[in-house]
């Protein structure tokens, strides 16, 4: 049986109460404990996928977002991602496809 993180109350999302850091805060929370190391995460589902939009790297997500959370401050998020480039980035297994190139994915 798959464990529900609970989610903000609903009438701060409705209200706009939300900050944008305590959503990116809770996406993710979400993306690190479903998908950690793959390129999506799938709510429904809540499972990591890594498809072949980024001609088979892994960590798309990772690496999208590391700006982000070093801009909003999340700085423990920020430093778990950064490891995780540092450790699991593989650029080796990015193979060239029509649509992306190694270099088109570290533009993202």
């Amino acid at each position: 049986m798959l464990e529900h993180t609970t989610p903000p109350p609903v009438e701060r999302w409705e209200t706009g109460l939300m900050s944008e850091r305590e959503m990116m805060k809770f996406a993710w929370d979400n993306y690190k404990r479903y998908a950690w190391g793959k390129n999506e995460l799938r709510p429904l589902t809540r499972n990591g996928h890594v498809g072949n939009m980024f001609g088979g790297l892994r960590g798309a997500s990772i690496i999208d977002s590391l700006d982000t959370l070093y801009i909003m401050g999340l700085t423990e998020e920020y430093n778990d991602a950064k490891e995780w480039v540092k450790n699991s980035l593989d650029m080796n297994t990015v193979r060239e496809q029509p649509r992306t190139s190694p270099s088109q994915v570290l533009v993202m």
